[in-house]
């Protein structure tokens, strides 16, 4: 097939609806990232305990699931390298429990580690009702949560790949042919800084190396991949803060800048009170506490970047609330307790000129 066909059928696929991304549950920030989508190479990153993963999970992973429950359009392949894959279940586990009883039990609560405090006989009925719910979703999810090098990765990615679709050559043409073609693979690297380092290779060369196979299989095979990363230590520095750049920039990724160059959309989690601010792009941050963050789209090749949408990020059960502008906003305190009723508000956009940003940036 010809290269002009191929663009072709990709345009008639989208005339169809075929290449619309999976809602995340955040429509506003979606209009620039167009949701999850297949043959997207996504950086996700932040400070350390800024959110990174329950962002992933609650936006990635929970969200897209639950519209595809029934179906086998969307599938998970999640290299846990952090945590383990029983305490990732839990958190998906608390997060269905919040939206669908309406009753925030955390994993540390469910797991007893709170001295001197057991669940109730109330609560534990609750998680059982979801256990059934999660059954389902682990069959939809291949956790790995072992030591984890680019080759073994590549291995490991290779023989799933085969398992669901088909390899052909044609000189030195390789396609591949899935069992369904509408199926969304996620692949999830939590964070790329663990990555084991093999034969002698630095902890940037693992990193560019896993990068690279990320990307082959993504032209190849239309995997999405979603790399999570660290900040520098000095993203923080007062010189940055002095100078009006608190916020995250482009060049913070830790270890490489290989994902930075390799991703298609870069999204930076941004916590101000870290930075002891008093107001974030209009928000007033005493009054959100330590709930608040700012999902900043930093780049995107599909579109607009330098695009930041407030969100109230509910830690105890993992799930991320889009907040309406902050001109918009009368009473903060409606906005701090988790209720399934709370839709982020006004979509509408607005350019922030606020004192806390050097430059004018597009805000939600």
């Amino acid at each position: 097939m010809s290269i002009t066909n191929e663009l072709f059928n990709q345009i008639e696929s989208g005339r169809k609806g075929d290449s619309w991304g999976l809602t995340m549950g955040m429509p506003k920030f979606e209009q620039y990232v167009d949701g999850v989508t297949k043959g997207t190479f996504t950086l996700l990153f932040g400070a350390s305990g800024s959110g990174k993963t329950s962002y992933a999970l609650y936006a990635y992973i929970y969200r897209p699931l639950m519209d595809n429950l029934d179906n086998d359009n969307f599938s998970v392949i999640y290299y846990s390298l952090e945590m383990s894959r029983s305490i990732l279940l839990g958190k998906l586990l608390s997060i269905y429990i919040a939206e669908t009883f309406n009753c925030e039990i955390s994993i540390k609560e469910m797991l007893g580690k709170n001295r001197n405090k057991q669940l109730s006989d109330e609560q534990y009925n609750i998680i059982q009702k979801g256990k059934e719910w999660l059954e389902k979703i682990e069959s939809k999810i291949l956790l790995y949560d072992k030591a984890l090098n680019a080759d073994v990765m590549y291995s490991h990615l290779m023989k799933y790949l085969q398992q669901n679709g088909e390899f052909e050559t044609r000189g030195n043409l390789i396609t591949y042919h899935p069992k369904n073609s509408k199926k969304i693979i996620l692949v999830i690297i939590d964070h790329m800084g663990l990555l084991r380092s093999a034969k002698g290779r630095t902890k940037k060369q693992e990193i560019d190396l896993a990068c690279e196979y990320l990307l082959n299989l993504r032209n190849t095979c239309g995997i999405s991949p979603l790399t999570i990363m660290q900040v520098n230590r000095d993203s923080s520095g007062m010189d940055r803060r002095n100078g009006g750049f608190a916020e995250l920039q482009r060049s913070d990724v830790k270890d490489s800048g290989g994902p930075e160059e390799a991703c298609d959309v870069m999204i930076a989690i941004y916590d101000p009170l870290r930075d002891r601010m008093t107001s974030h792009r209009g928000y007033d941050i005493p009054q959100l506490q330590k709930k608040y963050r700012s999902i900043i789209l930093l780049k995107s090749r599909y579109g607009e970047g330098d695009v930041a949408v407030g969100t109230v990020f509910h830690g105890k059960v993992g799930i991320w609330q889009e907040l309406p502008r902050p001109t918009d906003i009368i009473d903060y305190t409606q906005h701090l307790n988790f209720t399934t009723t709370n839709t982020g508000g006004n979509t509408e956009i607005a350019i922030d000129n606020t004192k806390d940003s050097k430059k004018s940036k597009l805000t939600l």
